[in-house]
Parts: C-alpha cells; sequence; structure tokens
C-alpha cells in the first residue's frame, strides 16, 4: 500500500511539474517582443538553404561514388572501430538518457532544497529536456523526409549506383538520403556546444568523427552525411533560440549571438552544490548539501549570471 501512495505521490508531482514548466514557458511568451535580437546574416535561412544545396551537389558529384571503393581498401579492424563511433550516433541511448533524467527531476519536490541547489537542478532540466527535444522532433523531421525520397544505400550500389532514387518506395534500403544518424549528431553537437561552450572544439570533432562513421561503415553517402548533420544543427539552432528569446536556458547577445544563461561563475558554484550533495556523510556528520542548503536560504544575495 506504500508503494502504490509512493507511485502516486511521485506521478502526480510529475504531472505537476511539468504542467508548471509549460505554464513558465507560455507566459514567458510577452517577453519575445521585448527581447528582439536579429540572426547573423550566415545563419539565415535562405543563406543554409544554399550552404545545403552546394555542399550536397559538391559531395554528389566529387565524394559519393569515390567513397564506395575508398571503404573497400579500408582494413577490417578499421571498419569495426568505426562500428562502434556509429553506434554513438543512435538517438536511443540519447532519448533514453535524457529523458529518464528529464522525469527524476520533474519527480523531485525542489521546495525542500535551498536557491542554489534549485538552481542547478533547473539549469539540468531545462538542458535535458532540450536535448530531448532537438534530437526527438529533428529525427521525426529526417524520417519525413528520407522515406519518400527514397535514395538507394551504398549496399544497392553495385546494382542501383550511387544516384538512385526511387521515391514513395518506403523501404529502409531506399532512405540513404538525408542520414539519421548524422541529423542527431548535428542536433546533439550544436546542443552541447551551447551547453558547454568551453568544450566546443572537442565537441565538434567528435561529432565529426561520429558522423562520417556511417559512411565508413557503408550506411551512408557523404552527401547523406553532410545533409544530415547540417539539418540537425540548423533545427537545434532555432529552438535555441525561441528558448533565448523568452530567456530560458539561453540567451541572445545584442549582435544576436547564442548564449547559454547560465554564467561561468553561476554554473560553477552549481556544480560544488551538486556535488556537495552527491558525498556521503562521514563519522555520523550531516551531509554537506544540509549545510549549503541552509546556508544558501539564509542568503539573500542573488546569483548573477556572467559570461
Amino acid at each position: 500500500m506504500r508503494f502504490r501512495e509512493l507511485i502516486s505521490r511521485t506521478c502526480q508531482r510529475i504531472v505537476a511539474n511539468a504542467a508548471g514548466s509549460y505554464r513558465i514557458f507560455k507566459n514567458r511568451k510577452g517577453r519575445i517582443l521585448k527581447s528582439f535580437s536579429p540572426v547573423q546574416p550566415i545563419y539565415y535561412p535562405q543563406n543554409l538553404a544554399a550552404l545545403v544545396l552546394i555542399g550536397t551537389g559538391l559531395c554528389m558529384i566529387f565524394l559519393d561514388e569515390p567513397s564506395h571503393y575508398w571503404r573497400e581498401t579500408l582494413p577490417v579492424g578499421f571498419l569495426h572501430t568505426f562500428g562502434w563511433l556509429n553506434a554513438l550516433g543512435n538517438s536511443s541511448w540519447l532519448l533514453l538518457g535524457s529523458g529518464v533524467l528529464c522525469l527524476v527531476l520533474l519527480a523531485q519536490n525542489t521546495r525542500k532544497f535551498g536557491l542554489r541547489l534549485r538552481m542547478a537542478l533547473y539549469s539540468t532540466f531545462i538542458y535535458s529536456a532540450f536535448l530531448f527535444y532537438t534530437v526527438a522532433v529533428s529525427g521525426l523531421l529526417v524520417i519525413a523526409i528520407k522515406w519518400p525520397l527514397g535514395r538507394a544505400r551504398p549496399k544497392l550500389f553495385d546494382t542501383m549506383g550511387a544516384f538512385h532514387f526511387d521515391p514513395l518506395i518506403f523501404k529502409a534500403a531506399y532512405s540513404s538520403f538525408p542520414s539519421g544518424h548524422a541529423t542527431t549528431v548535428g542536433a546533439t553537437i550544436v546542443t552541447l556546444a551551447l551547453i558547454f561552450p568551453s568544450w566546443r572544439g572537442f565537441i565538434f570533432a567528435t561529432g565529426f568523427w561520429v558522423a562520417i562513421s556511417r559512411v565508413i561503415w557503408g550506411a551512408h553517402y557523404p552527401s547523406d552525411a553532410f545533409t544530415g548533420v547540417l539539418l540537425g544543427a540548423t533545427f537545434s539552432y532555432y529552438s535555441a533560440r525561441v528558448l533565448a528569446r523568452r530567456h530560458i536556458g539561453f540567451k541572445l547577445s545584442a549582435g544576436g549571438r547564442l548564449h547559454r544563461s547560465l554564467g561561468v561563475s553561476s554554473a560553477r558554484q552549481c556544480r560544488h552544490v551538486v556535488g556537495n550533495m552527491l558525498k556521503k556523510p562521514k563519522n555520523g556528520q550531516a551531509p554537506a548539501s544540509s549545510s549549503v542548503r541552509d546556508a544558501v536560504v539564509q542568503s539573500t544575495t542573488p546569483l548573477r549570471s556572467r559570461n
């Protein structure tokens, strides 16, 4: 009976917190007109569309067919290594991980926590939900594009060639363009680069090899991967702008650049509070998070977000 009551209360708390989060998002709509910030010219939709047309066309002309023959010259062990990287582009583990984390955070009674700990949990929920949304929706978007187009995969190269399209056939062997894994990579690297700006170089380098692993593995052509990455990255960028104009998770500078709203100093403080909360008490002492929580509750100094 107690277990059922616990499950019932947890579900009610999840629903209530989710409804509260939606109300916050909806109520922030009034801030949009007050926080207008222009899009940088490089991110104009027409410029991105031009980049897709030029980049995809060049890949199809110069890379798609040669990549098939080049891949056949690679050692078997090399292919196995990139097969492991290829698994990182699967959206399932990203959706499962971020989804479960969101549910765990929604199930928390944050009223009993201190200010900084609440800020840490709130920020973690915002960014986890954003990752889940960008990966899920961009994945559905690429499915709606690739299946009707019907481009033959590289495994059909010997019979169909590199440029065979069979629209509306709706078969897995004819769903090569654009790459769903590469779309997930594009959405993920932009999301992580916005959340962890100091790690952007490493994030982009890792994303490059994960995306190219689809080509080396023989599941896609270079043009499929290029278009998929750009599609996912563009979707995440504009989704972050929607939140930034509502001052949720991100912010826009006067020049239109996107930034994480949580400043470096505040992020460091939140990480310290969470670390103390996770520490186990020693020798019968109270957990460090309790003292930190009490200190934060008593403090009336607001936290400032700095870049």
